[in-house]
């Protein structure tokens, strides 16, 4: 029997969309620091860089862009060792990005957005990778990578983006310890042909 997705209600999900919390969410540690605030929050500085391998001191400045874009919040406080600490979380239960190609602001946002990803898609593998007891096969598998083409008609790309929106939740609503965590990410486009000119100029650089 297959298992229902869970539909998100209107105030579990905090769209990204305006230029701002686009651009203040760019680096690859205020990315970081939302996921671990959707997954495990609320937390603390100290928390978070535990979980991060950071100085909680180096967290403050990235903490403060994302309160002032929205992206994380005041969650109230926690008495630890006689002393109150400030609590943070995310906006809502997931923070989705609003891709809207026919607007050059937010597809120049998305862009750069993207290649920030892209960078931190390369560290969480390399990092699982040289972690050590990643499992690699089998229904408890914890690393792996595929890129696929493929050319599935309207019923078969219906089916394919339910069984994505499914796996979003199924991790949405997985609440486990910090050190069972796993990280998920894709990207689905169209297929293109032609030459993409930024492309073949990293191409070059990367050579």
């Amino acid at each position: 029997m297959a298992r229902r997705v869970r539909q998100e209600e209107a105030d579990d999900t905090f769209w990204v969309e305006a230029y701002v919390p686009l651009s203040l969410g760019l680096a690859a540690r205020r990315q970081d620091i939302v996921d671990r605030l959707l997954a495990f929050g609320p937390l603390s500085v100290k928390e978070l860089a535990d979980q991060l391998g950071a100085r909680p001191s180096a967290l403050y400045h990235h903490i403060r862009l994302l309160l002032t874009a929205g992206l994380a919040i005041e969650a109230g406080t926690r008495v630890v060792n006689r002393k109150r600490v400030q609590l943070f979380a995310a906006p809502a239960r997931v923070v989705r990005l609003r891709i809207q190609p026919g607007d050059p602001s937010n597809r120049s946002a998305v862009q750069a957005f993207v290649r920030v990803l892209g960078r931190q898609i390369e560290r969480d593998f390399r990092l699982g990778l040289e972690a050590g007891p990643a499992r690699t096969e089998g229904p408890q598998r914890t690393l792996g990578l595929r890129r696929v083409c493929g050319s599935p008609d309207a019923a078969t790309l219906a089916r394919i983006n339910r069984k994505l929106d499914e796996i979003d939740a199924l991790l949405v609503d997985s609440r486990g310890r910090p050190e069972a965590g796993v990280i998920f990410s894709w990207t689905l486009a169209p297929l293109v042909g032609g030459s993409d000119p930024s492309g073949d100029e990293q191409e070059r650089q990367a050579e």
